[in-house]
């Protein structure tokens, strides 16, 4: 339950929060250490190595100025600036023992190098004084040469005096320069085992603090990865209810943990913003699919939706457009402008398409009704040889067809009707005669033709009347069937005369081959 409680970004919070203090436990205590250190190290640099540098320079100094009064003890050393020089050294090195005994006394002294401190001074200072007379001494006697044998007796006894005050200021100095170094090595010592001691804290706190953020990682990673399972679920739910076109479907926030759930209800937030156009696009499509064209949407979106309420309006328009050219046209053809059309270019596209098409249609179809029209008028008017010229397809073409085959029929029943009149005319002249007299014959005979001709003429108007009442009957049926019934007659008394003009024709063609084989014979002769 506890853990139910804790938020992920309380988790977090609180393994930053174990980090800080892993990190200022981990600083204090390599503070303390470094500080502890410190301490030491400055111990040994600014008490431990300094006593030893002044001791160290202590025994110098007391070796120079034994040094110097050994050589100057010599008489064999007769050099006045050798023995000016050694005199100058031992001036020197009392200087320097001085000075490493005011650096000494200055220094910090622990309880057990205090005793072996006293005791150094007071040798220290029996060696001095030892050191003092015999200089002294010795200066006098090179100074003075007539008392050089007396202070040469003294100088020696007083020489054996500085030797035996040397021996214990050098065990002095021996006895202090071990115990410094000995309270230098264990603060050394001491320094390393603080830094062990701080090393191996520090390490501890790093530990535990890592084991302490391991557990709260381990504790974000499965309460994050619960919750990303649980929004995963979700959310492939949604995905399968979207490719199976269900719209509808929405993401149960009460499944997912608390702390995500904002994202569910964001997740169905999203699937309603895209279902809301996507369901008003589909009862619109489904709307023109049937026919019921709506009004243009006029409600607000944006971004991509807009782009699609936009394409959507488009659609309408261009339908509209399209309906209502349609419209048009067929208003036009029921008032009987078959010379109306749409206008194409108010179109795109495949309604473009359509719109032509339309209107090539009407073209289509009225283009071979006018031009029989026309044909029909100039048989009437007695021009058999006129004709439909246009490529015509299908019905059209078979309306070319019977038209043009009536009209040759009856140019050829007319050719017919004159050769046979023109063959009578002949035969009915001297087939004996010449060929002068053949050719009047002939004359004769195309008067003859010309009467016929005019008969011809004559009877292809009855033709055209006869014709022009079966037109009129065949409109008026209903109210004047009689008048059809006469059309009919007439049009059987035209066909039978035809048959007889067929039957005359033939006749006449016989005698035409007659003829043609008389007048060969003739130009024979």
């Amino acid at each position: 339950m506890h853990e139910l409680r804790l938020t992920t970004r309380a988790r977090v919070a609180a393994g930053f929060a174990v980090a800080l203090v892993v990190v200022a436990v981990a600083g204090a205590i390599a503070v303390g250490a470094s500080r502890a250190i410190a301490n030491q190290l400055d111990d040994i640099a600014a008490i431990k190595l300094p006593q030893v540098v002044a001791a160290d320079a202590l025994n110098v100094a007391t070796e120079v100025e034994l040094r110097s009064l050994s050589a100057l003890m010599h008489e064999e050393l007769t050099d006045p600036r050798l023995r000016s020089k050694m005199y100058e050294d031992f001036q020197q090195a009392e200087k320097d023992a001085a000075a490493g005994m005011a650096s000494l006394d200055a220094l910090p002294r622990s309880g057990e190098l205090e005793p072996i401190w006293t005791q150094l001074r007071n040798h220290e200072r029996a060696f001095g004084e030892s050191v003092r007379e015999l200089q002294s001494l010795l200066r006098s006697r090179d100074q003075d040469g007539r008392r050089h044998e007396e202070l040469r007796a003294k100088a020696w006894p007083l020489y054996l005096r500085v030797l035996e005050a040397m021996d214990p200021l050098d065990r002095d100095l021996d006895a202090l320069d071990t115990q410094v170094t000995r309270e230098a090595d264990a603060a050394r010592g001491s320094a390393a085992a603080t830094s062990r001691k701080a090393v191996t804290a520090v390490l501890l706190a790093i530990v535990l603090g890592a084991l302490l953020i391991v557990f709260v990682a381990i504790s974000v990673t499965r309460r994050t990865g619960r919750a990303l399972q649980q929004l995963q679920d979700q959310t492939a739910r949604l995905s399968g209810a979207v490719l199976a076109g269900r719209l509808d479907a929405r993401a149960d926030p009460a499944a997912v943990d608390p702390e995500f759930r904002g994202i569910s209800e964001g997740l169905n937030s999203t699937m309603e913003a895209f279902s809301v156009p996507i369901k008003v696009t589909r009862e619109y499509v489904d709307r023109i699919s049937k026919g019921d064209v709506p009004q243009k949407i006029t409600d607000a979106y944006e971004g991509d939706f807009d782009l699609i309420k936009q394409s959507l309006n488009r659609c309408i328009g261009a339908v509209s457009g399209l309906i209502e050219d349609t419209n048009g046209l067929a208003k036009a053809a029921v008032a009987g402008e078959l010379d109306a059309r749409a206008d194409a270019t108010r179109h795109e596209g495949d309604f473009r398409k359509i719109v032509d098409g339309v209107n090539r249609t009407l073209d289509a179809v009225l283009a071979p009704i006018q031009e029989a029209a026309t044909v029909l008028d100039h048989l009437a008017q007695r021009d058999l040889r006129s004709r439909v010229t246009g490529d015509y397809r299908g019905q059209h073409a078979r309306i070319k067809e019977s038209l043009n085959a009536t009209a040759a029929a009856l140019h050829e029943a007319m050719e017919q009707v004159a050769s046979g009149a023109e063959q009578v005319s002949s035969a009915s002249g001297q087939i004996a005669a010449t060929s002068q007299s053949v050719a009047q014959g002939a004359s004769e005979q195309a008067a003859s033709l010309e009467e016929t001709a005019a008969a011809l003429e004559s009877m292809a108007s009855v033709t055209k009347q006869a014709s022009d009442s079966a037109q009129q009957a065949s409109a008026l049926a209903t109210a004047a069937r009689a008048s059809a019934n006469d059309g009919a007659a007439a049009m059987e008394q035209m066909s039978g005369a035809m048959s007889k003009i067929r039957a005359s024709a033939e006749s006449t063609s016989q005698i035409i081959k007659d003829i043609n084989e008389i007048a060969f014979q003739t130009n024979l002769l």
